[in-house]
């Protein structure tokens, strides 16, 4: 199921009015001697059209559209917010049994993501996906190392970044020369989580 909040911004501060919700709701609750008026939701949900779905990471592209993971539907879905309409794109059957996990969009556009491997399954998982939306295909790179990706971003160059808490590294990887390159977390055990880009091209992520 997705979710959808609508975030508005007070004229007189700015801040969101989500956020005084509750301050308004307790200031009329005052006045009305405990009586609490009821307030629509501005959460909409929108049910799948899979019946397996597993929907995982989520983000927007540059056209509005709202993609996500299906781990178990091994799929990459499209949702138009405008028209309500769903289109899902499978992995290829040579993939394996495994399904997108983390999902991250290129300053070109694509979707980069990585895979986990069903119940039972014994595929390998060092890998790392994209699509193209220039023509709904998908590339699939072998990594060098066993790692296996979790977090990740890509660069302004397009070079992806990507974690792998279970090693306690930091990887970065080159799709142009096939290239990898580990960066070891210095703190022992840290388990990376979260991955975000600032704008002087540093790489932050914390450790849980």
């Amino acid at each position: 199921m997705l979710r959808s909040a609508q975030h508005r911004e007070s004229p007189a501060t700015g801040y969101p009015l989500l956020w005084q919700l509750p301050a308004c709701i307790l200031l009329l609750a005052l006045f009305n001697e405990g009586a609490v008026a009821s307030t629509p939701t501005p959460i909409s949900e929108f049910d799948l059209p899979e019946a397996i779905s597993a929907a995982n990471s989520i983000g927007v592209d540059r056209s509005g559209n709202v993609w996500f993971a299906e781990k178990v539907g091994k799929n990459l879905t499209m949702f138009d917010p405008v028209t309500k309409a769903f289109a899902a794109y499978p992995l290829p059957a040579s993939w394996g049994n495994v399904g997108p996990s983390r999902i991250t969009f290129s300053p070109q556009g694509d979707i980069w993501f990585s895979v986990r491997r069903w119940a039972g399954s014994v595929e390998e998982t060092n890998m790392l996906g994209r699509f193209s939306l220039l023509d709904n295909s998908y590339h699939r790179y072998s990594l060098s190392a066993r790692a296996v990706p979790e977090e990740l971003l890509v660069d302004t160059n397009g070079i992806v970044w990507f974690l792998a808490p279970d090693e306690n590294t930091l990887y970065r990887f080159n799709p142009q020369t096939n290239t990898l390159k580990q960066y070891v977390i210095p703190t022992k055990n840290a388990y990376p989580r979260a991955i975000s880009l600032d704008k002087k091209g540093n790489i932050w992520f914390a450790e849980a």
